[in-house]
């Protein structure tokens, strides 16, 4: 156990280095972040018991009344193989309400190797209060889902672009990631699109009390208010990653000029995932440059073949689909040339 818990802390002294000193300015600071905040020490981390998150992936998929089918398009079905590209896991869950649509990505996606449409009932109501916002709902249904089997919950605008493994051996129960305007910049707090527990995390039980006893349906980030108040409290039992691990780029016009239009090189070393922030991009799509990139993420061909940071990202992904059999060429073949 001692040899177990020392490796255990290597690993983590390693990730702190690498998030410190990986990258310069881009590390931004937040008291919300263990990496700047005060820490239980070596002697405390030996102490701990190491923390194993199971290599479960989920992904929450609600309808408002369970009767409207699902349907899944291209991003989504790249979301979730992204997944099993890069994380291998032993199972790929995705929580519904609602059966599919016979659709292509639909029928894509269920083809992925270990994926199974879990039937979920969403909460209808939090400390008396009813909750009416899909969101709100997907809030509660992926902390219950990580309670249970623990794992990685992924939102479907979040594509892994590397193995999550060394996130999945540190000494703590749950890791989260910042997220920050202008490349660090200025922080805005903790994001719950990509969240990593060990089953029955008592970090997130105590996120799960909080959600049902301050819930609140006029605020849309109500549960990230009890995200951030909890970790701030419990903070030497959770990792938060600097906002470029998990959300490099932000929901902003500019953060997504540089993610789906800028081709410059970007380093990736420090990135596990990328968020897209796509519901923040449908409220653009009335702009031209909103239309553009609609159009770019909406054909299969032009991301493959593309040379934004978006199609860098993901490329890896989509050629072991292809040379798989995952992907067809013929769903390649309609590229947006003019793009």
């Amino acid at each position: 156990m001692r040899l177990q818990a020392a490796a255990g802390f290597l690993v983590v002294l390693e990730v702190l280095l690498v998030f410190e000193f990986g990258t310069s300015s881009s590390v931004a600071s937040n008291p919300l972040d263990p990496l700047k905040a005060s820490d239980p020490g070596a002697a405390g981390l030996l102490r701990r018991t190491l923390a194993e998150v199971p290599n479960i992936v989920h992904f929450v998929s609600l309808s408002p009344d369970g009767s409207q089918p699902r349907q899944y398009s291209f991003l989504s079905w790249l979301s979730v193989y992204s997944a099993y590209h890069h994380l291998h896991p032993h199972r790929i869950m995705v929580h519904t309400n609602a059966r599919a649509e016979e659709s292509k990505w639909s029928k894509a996606m269920a083809d992925i190797p270990g994926l199974e449409f879990v039937n979920v009932v969403p909460p209808q109501a939090a400390g008396g209060k009813t909750i009416t916002h899909l969101a709100h709902q997907s809030d509660f249904v992926r902390v219950e889902a990580l309670l249970t089997h623990g794992g990685v919950y992924l939102d479907f605008d979040a594509f892994p672009i590397r193995d999550m493994s060394p996130l999945r051996h540190l000494l703590f129960g749950v890791v989260v990631g910042n997220q920050a305007i202008n490349f660090g910049k200025k922080p805005t707090g903790i994001c719950n699109a990509v969240i990593l527990a060990e089953p029955n995390s008592s970090v997130l039980q105590s996120i799960h009390k909080g959600m049902h006893a301050r819930f609140d349906p006029n605020k849309w980030v109500t549960n990230l208010e009890v995200l951030a108040g909890v970790v701030q409290e419990r903070h030497n039992e959770v990792i938060v990653l600097p906002h470029h691990a998990f959300h490099p780029f932000d929901w902003t016009k500019e953060g997504h000029q540089e993610l789906f239009i800028n081709s410059e090189p970007w380093d990736w070393r420090y990135t596990y995932t990328i968020h897209g922030f796509f519901s923040q991009l449908r409220g653009r799509e009335h702009t031209e440059e909103g239309q553009y990139i609609k159009k770019y993420l909406d054909d299969p061909g032009t991301v493959f073949r593309g040379s934004s940071r978006f199609s860098q990202a993901v490329h890896s992904a989509m050629q072991g689909a292809l040379e798989a059999g995952h992907l067809q060429k013929s769903d390649l073949v309609h590229s947006n040339d003019a793009l």
